[in-house]
């Protein structure tokens, strides 16, 4: 079976650029069974946009928003991954790049039933009629391809885009590490353990990775607005979990980052909150964790 390096070294011996034949550009990578839609595109990252980078000083959790694909799941999971900087080279190998031995083929690499499983794939992806990716991308910088390549690489691994169309974070999560998940259901309030929060807080201290979502009426296949900026039916990245001290009173804290890149708590502590809480501390000399 052919490496990752055999291949490449192989398209710049011919200088032909890879094309996937396990993960087609047509609808079967889509919806398996069915014909490409006709107003689907797919274009090669530098037919998308000028200069593609795997990533751009490095990734962040601020680097990826959801397209028209219902993985927010995954989104926030990956999100959480560009936070632990090895995990994340082990996932996205650095090897690669849209520069130097560029040969429209790249390599990342996934947890799967006990080992670490290489997952080929080039470099097209679904565009819109006007060329814009459909799925997953970077809004902020469009030119940063880390994600879309990762979201395509997962579709593959799972046999098509529509594959992981519903999911839960913690099984992304699993994939990206292979480590073991535990969950809380905050419904059923008997059975969560009375010091949730310092659990919470010691793991995130270790290095563990989390994500929540919030259960609609029919689960995560429709969002819903709620009071709070929060939505129904969806999932998000947590990204910070802190117990701070203001004003000589403690307050439980968590950073939560929405996939799509935008529309998030609105409530207590939520940005404007916290800066007006943050400029009062200072104006009385209190040391904050912020």
């Amino acid at each position: 079976m052919s490496t990752f390096d055999d291949l490449r070294a192989q398209c710049l011996s011919t200088g032909r650029l890879f094309e996937d034949k396990d993960f087609p550009a047509n609808g079967q990578s889509i919806y398996p069974g069915e014909n490409n839609p006709e107003d689907w595109l797919w274009k090669r990252a530098k037919d998308i946009c000028k200069d593609p980078k795997l990533t751009i000083d490095g990734a962040t959790r601020f680097d990826l928003m959801q397209g028209d694909l219902g993985d927010c799941w995954f989104i926030a999971a990956a999100a959480v991954l560009a936070t632990k900087k090895e995990l994340f080279a082990k996932v996205v190998p650095t090897d690669q790049g849209f520069e130097a031995n560029y040969a429209g083929i790249f390599h990342l690499n996934f947890w799967r039933f006990g080992e670490w499983v290489e997952v080929i794939i080039d470099d097209r992806f679904p565009v819109t009629v006007d060329g814009k990716l459909r799925f997953g991308q970077n809004r902020s910088t469009p030119n940063e391809f880390w994600g879309p390549l990762l979201e395509k690489a997962y579709a593959k691994l799972n046999g098509s885009y529509s594959a992981i169309n519903v999911g839960h974070v913690r099984d992304a999560l699993v994939d990206f590490t292979g480590g073991m998940t535990e969950a809380f259901n905050l419904r059923k309030e008997d059975r969560l353990p009375p010091e949730l929060f310092d659990i919470m807080a010691t793991s995130f201290k270790a290095g563990s990775l989390m994500g929540c979502g919030i259960w609609g009426d029919v689960g995560m296949m429709r969002e819903e607005l709620m009071w709070n900026g929060l939505f129904r039916g969806h999932a998000y990245s947590i990204t910070h979990v802190l117990q701070a001290r203001v004003q000589g009173w403690s307050v439980k804290l968590l950073r939560l980052r929405n996939p799509w890149g935008r529309k998030e708590w609105t409530g207590a502590w939520s940005d404007g909150y916290v800066t007006s809480v943050v400029t009062l501390c200072q104006q009385e000399h209190i040391m904050t964790l912020f």
